[in-house]
């Protein structure tokens, strides 16, 4: 345990040394924007490098730094890290801090060639993000491949002072829980949570959304706590177990399936059979989760369950259950009424030119906002789709998807592969932002005929509710039309 707290101690000191090195020449300055530029702490290398350019004696390779630190952010970030996004206003900067290498320094060979993959990018139709470092493979490897605990903390250590990035904490931390070592789990998972917090500081615009950049906090600091009480759990630790998962379940939402079933083993192993049974099936209704763990979670409720072993009054209780579930989601969802007028949007068509908003008053729109690089929006809008079958020949219903997207290539890329049959207008994301009142996509508003905004949804669909989900709310929002 002794090794683990040093290791943790150490990776402390190590983010409190940064603001003393901040103040070293401009060579120091140099070599600590490349090591946290190499390590992905994207803040504090900008810093240090642009200082470094200050001083004409490492203004050349400060540039430099600079031109390729923006190239990857500007064009070749898009998923780098789970909700990371390219960041197409650093293009240009990209371009001009090259540029300047080139001009301290006019023999700099490196930097004519870092200018020249630039401004092909520039030039390009789309440009395919970078694929991670052959190193951090390497390493990533080395740390899957160690079997003690003295091999997983080295690994770790090893994986962590090349990549800041919380994976290796959680990845050892697990690997530690199927070895029995819990303790030093718990102080592994920790050492994550305080990884992620700084990673995401130091790369908030890569989130290019608020809303985007909170849920990655709070999927880090889930992560963390999930794996520090699943581990007390198995410690026969409950109170600490209850603590920590529930911790979990707070940051998730009570979205996790992993949690749930989780939560679900707790309450069995505390006697707690009642609790227990909605646990599992709380992470049962939930979409998606590894195959092993959600027979898990059918096993247990077949233990629970008192269906005298036969299996099609089991699978027919756990249908009725699931579906009572899904009754009791989409009563909540309905109760759930914004009631406040749609305000002007200054829409324009994929072209640029203005949006006929004619062509919704009256009717029942389902106004969709998202964006070509959101993950989950490229999930739901498939479903959307689906959904939109069901309303295609509906003369009083309308679909309209809103672009945010700065880029426009991308965009056109995704429109093209989607074949959307419905509308898609644009309008930029501080405007959407501030008009609707949302940090994060996708954002969806039903309106009703009279134009008042009746509900809002905002991020991904977690249950499998989908299309569903859709006709929920447009016949809602037509019954409100006839109950006037």
């Amino acid at each position: 345990m002794k090794q683990y707290r040093v290791f943790v101690l150490a990776a402390a000191l190590a983010v409190a040394s940064a603001g003393v090195i901040a103040q070293e020449s401009p060579r120091a300055q140099l070599t600590l924007g490349q090591t946290r530029w190499d390590q992905r702490l994207a803040k504090s290398a900008i810093a240090a490098l642009e200082a470094a350019a200050r001083d004409r004696r490492t203004a050349a390779e400060a540039h430099e730094a600079l031109g390729r630190l923006y190239t990857f952010k500007g064009w070749q970030q898009e998923s780098a890290f789970p909700g990371w996004h390219d960041e197409p206003s650093l293009r240009m900067r990209a371009l001009s801090e090259l540029k300047a290498a080139v001009a301290a320094d006019p023999s700099r060979a490196s930097a004519q060639e870092a200018l020249r993959i630039a401004e092909g990018f520039a030039a390009a139709d789309k440009v395919d993000p970078a694929p991670p470092r052959p190193e951090i493979r390497a390493l990533d490897a080395t740390l899957q491949s160690a079997t003690t605990p003295a091999d997983i903390a080295a690994a770790v250590d090893a994986r962590a002072r090349a990549q800041a990035d919380p994976a290796p904490y959680f990845t050892g931390a697990q690997m530690l829980i199927d070895r029995g070592d819990y303790d030093r789990a718990i102080a592994l998972a920790a050492a994550g949570a305080t990884a992620s917090d700084r990673f995401i500081d130091e790369n908030l615009s890569a989130y290019q959304m608020t809303g985007k950049s909170q849920g990655s906090y709070a999927r880090g600091r889930a992560a963390a706590a999930d794996l520090a009480g699943w581990a007390a759990f198995l410690k026969k630790d409950y109170a600490t177990a209850a603590a920590r998962l529930g911790e979990a379940e707070r940051l998730t939402q009570g979205l996790d399936f992993a949690n749930q079933f989780h939560l679900g083993e707790l309450a069995r192993a505390q006697n707690a059979p009642s609790l227990a049974r909605d646990r599992y099936l709380d992470a049962l209704s939930l979409a998606g989760g590894p195959a092993p763990m959600r027979q898990q979670a059918k096993d247990a409720l077949t233990a629970l369950q008192a269906t005298g072993g036969d299996a099609a009054g089991f699978d027919a209780w756990l249908d009725r259950e699931l579906a009572r579930r899904r009754d009791d989601r989409k009563a909540a969802a309905l109760k759930s009424l914004v009631d406040r007028p749609l305000p002007p949007l200054a829409l324009t068509t994929v072209e640029g030119k203005p949006y006929d908003a004619s062509t919704l008053r009256g009717k029942v729109v389902l106004l969709d906002f998202f964006a070509s690089w959101c993950g989950i929006c490229r999930a739901e809008l498939p479903q959307l789709k689906a959904a939109y079958a069901r309303y295609q020949n509906d003369p009083h219903v309308v679909f309209l998807l809103v672009s945010i997207d700065e880029d426009d290539k991308r965009l056109q890329r995704f429109l093209t592969e989607m074949k959307f049959p419905f509308p898609v207008a644009r309008l930029t994301a501080e405007q959407a932002e501030r008009t609707m009142g949302f940090d994060n996509v996708p954002a969806t508003f039903y309106v009703d005929a009279g134009g008042v905004v009746r509900y809002q949804l905002n991020g991904s669909e977690s249950h499998g509710d989908s299309v569903g989900r859709v006709s929920w709310y447009v016949e809602q929002v037509r019954e409100f039309a006839i109950n006037k």
